[in-house]
């Protein structure tokens, strides 16, 4: 018999938002404070988001029109490290730095993460990864191949298939979005550097030989290239 996750439980609920408890075949509408227990379901209605607490390691948002079956850990012995399968639409999670945090599935994709903030999809068969802070790692259920998604990134799965490329997360007007803004005046052993940032594209001029410096902001790496006189 598994034993109850201590400290898991809803803590706040919005709008419309149901559990199904282990062994039981019915929906009944969760509250506030409501513990949970392995192989417990939550879902969400169209305006519903729920809240949960996972034992002394993350914090999870589950989006409206989403579907979330809490476990534990199958490798960890004792099995206290949660495990979560997203069935179906968007959560949110914030994993704490301790040693296997956090491991989130979908039907077909698995990720792990530990002190980052990120977010899993699965909309249409298709799984999702977004990390909005630090990294994650990501591969699909038969863990043929893994990527690591860095802060800024994003990369999906569909059906039977692998991870894509991480790709840099554009806006809705095609910038890509940094939480980094790197712009100003900066002190180096080469000398003043200034650099100018649009979006995650990045221009410097620095004083030794009338350096200039281009790239891009890839979550908080910079990378790119350097030219000074007289050749450049």
């Amino acid at each position: 018999k598994e034993e109850v996750v201590n400290q898991t439980f809803l803590e706040f609920k919005k709008g419309l938002v149901y559990i199904k408890p282990v062994g039981c075949n019915s929906w009944i509408k969760a509250v506030n404070n409501l513990k949970l227990k392995p192989r417990d379901l939550i879902k969400t209605g169209k305006n519903g988001r729920a809240s949960i607490v996972l034992q002394g390691t993350s914090f999870v948002k589950l989006r409206p029109n989403s579907k979330l079956l809490i476990k534990y850990d199958p490798e960890l012995k004792p099995k206290k490290t949660p495990f979560l399968e997203l069935v179906l639409g968007v959560l949110w999670a914030h994993a704490k730095k301790e040693k296997n945090a956090l491991k989130v599935a979908t039907p077909h994709a698995i990720c792990g993460v530990k002190d980052t903030e990120f977010e899993v999809s699965y909309i249409n068969k298709t799984s999702c990864v977004h990390a909005l802070r630090h990294s994650v790692w990501f591969s699909d259920i038969q863990k043929r191949k893994t990527v690591i998604v860095h802060e800024g990134e994003k990369s999906c799965i569909e059906r039977d298939e692998v991870p894509s490329l991480p790709v840099p997360i554009e806006n809705s007007s095609g910038n890509i979005i940094t939480k980094h803004n790197i712009s100003g005046k900066w002190n180096s052993n080469f000398g003043e550097i200034t650099f100018k940032q649009s979006g995650n594209k990045i221009e410097g001029f620095y004083t030794h030989d009338s350096g200039r410096i281009r790239g891009t902001l890839k979550g908080n790496t910079f990378i790119g290239r350097w030219m000074e006189a007289p050749t450049y």
